[in-house]
C-alpha cells in the first residue's frame, strides 16, 4: 500500500474530526498486485475508526466496482465486511459500456456480479446505477440495497439517467449523491436535488412526478436510510441535532409563496446560513467556526500548483515534444 494513500486517508479522518462533520467513509479497493495489502489496510482502517468521535465517524468497505475488482476480490471484501459487521459501498452499472463488458466477461450484469460475490449479504450502498434492467432492480429491492443517484454526474458525463422512479416503485431506497469533484465540481446538494427533479420530469414527460417533498426527502431522510444510520436525516424528538438553516430572504428566493419550493428550485449553496452537527454549531451566519477557511484556500492553491507542475513534468518526460509548448 502506497504511503501516500495511507496519509490521504489519515488526513480525511483528521478533517472530519477537526471540522465536526458527520461522515461515513469507505476505503477504496482495487484489484492488482497489492490487493491483499489493500484489503488488510482497509480492515485496519475500519477497526480503528468505525464508531469514532461518539459515532460521528463510521467506516465501510469500499470495493470500487465490478469492472475494477475481480469476483475473487469482491468475495474477500464481502467476507471481511461480514466479519467486521460493516457495510459496503460500490459503484454499479454506471455506463452502458460497463454493463456490456460485464455481460461479455461474466455472463451477467454488474448487479448480479455483486450479488453473486456476497456483497449484498451486508448493508450495501450502490452509486450511480444508471443502466439497470427490471431484473437488476428486483435484485436490489430483494436484498435491501440502497442506491445513491448522481444526476449532475450523469448529465456532465452523458452516461444516462438512473431510473429513480422505477427503483423507488420497486421498493429500493434511493438517495441523492454528489459524486467526486471531477464529475460534479460544486458538491451543491441543493443543485443535485433540483437537477434530479427536472431530469425525471423531462424523462417521464410529467411535471407532476418527483414532487417537492419527495425530492427533498431523497436528500435528507432517504440519505440516512441509505447509510442505515438511525437518528439523522429527520427533525424529531430524540434524533441527532443535525441541522442546516437556509436563508430564504434573498432576492432570488422571492416571492416566498412556498418555502419548500424556494428551497428546491431557487436556493443556492451560499444561502446555507448555519450548520449544526450533533448539537454543535459548525457554521454560524456564514462564518465557519471549526475550519480556517483562509488556510484551506491557501493550502489547496499550493497543492494544486505542485500537482500541476508534477503532471507537466511527467508529460514532458513521456512526450519530450511537449517541451516546445511550454
Amino acid at each position: 500500500m502506497s504511503p501516500i494513500i495511507i496519509l490521504l486517508w489519515t488526513q480525511f479522518v483528521r478533517a472530519v474530526q477537526e471540522s465536526g462533520m458527520r461522515a461515513l467513509l469507505a476505503w477504496t479497493i482495487f484489484s492488482g498486485a497489492d490487493e491483499h495489502e489493500q484489503l488488510s489496510q482497509a480492515r485496519q482502517f475500519v477497526e480503528q475508526w468505525h464508531g469514532a468521535e461518539a459515532d460521528r465517524i463510521r467506516v465501510w468497505m469500499g470495493p470500487h466496482s465490478p469492472y475494477t475488482c475481480t469476483p475473487s476480490l469482491l468475495r474477500r471484501v464481502a467476507q471481511t465486511a461480514r466479519e467486521l459487521g460493516v457495510g459496503i459501498h460500490i459503484h454499479l452499472s454506471e455506463t452502458a459500456a460497463q454493463v456490456a463488458q460485464s455481460l461479455a466477461t461474466h455472463g451477467c450484469s454488474p448487479v448480479s456480479v455483486a450479488r453473486n460475490a456476497g456483497l449484498f449479504d451486508v448493508p450495501a450502498l450502490a452509486a450511480h446505477v444508471a443502466h439497470v434492467s427490471p431484473d437488476d432492480i428486483a435484485i436490489l429491492a430483494a436484498h435491501g440495497v440502497a442506491v445513491a443517484v448522481t444526476p449532475k454526474t450523469e448529465m456532465k458525463l452523458g452516461i444516462g439517467v438512473a431510473p429513480t422512479l422505477a427503483m423507488r416503485e420497486a421498493g429500493v431506497t434511493v438517495a441523492l449523491g454528489s459524486d467526486g469533484a471531477a464529475s460534479n465540481n460544486t458538491y451543491d446538494i441543493l443543485e443535485s436535488a433540483r437537477l434530479l427533479a427536472l431530469l425525471e420530469k423531462l424523462r417521464q414527460s410529467d411535471a407532476r412526478c418527483m414532487p417537492i417533498g419527495t425530492t427533498l426527502e431523497l436528500a435528507t431522510g432517504a440519505g440516512a436510510r441509505a447509510l442505515q444510520w438511525d437518528g439523522i436525516g429527520v427533525l424529531q424528538v430524540g434524533a441527532r441535532a443535525d441541522l442546516a438553516l437556509v436563508q430564504c430572504a434573498t432576492a432570488h428566493t422571492q416571492p416566498l409563496h412556498n418555502p419548500a419550493a424556494a428551497l428546491l428550485y431557487s436556493s443556492q449553496a451560499a444561502d446555507v446560513d448555519t450548520v449544526i452537527v450533533d448539537g454543535r454549531i459548525l457554521m454560524h451566519r456564514r462564518t465557519l467556526l471549526t475550519i480556517d477557511k483562509s488556510r484551506v484556500v491557501r493550502e489547496v492553491a499550493a497543492r494544486i500548483e505542485r500537482l500541476t507542475q508534477h503532471q507537466s513534468e511527467r508529460r514532458i518526460a513521456t512526450y519530450p515534444e511537449a517541451q516546445a509548448s511550454r
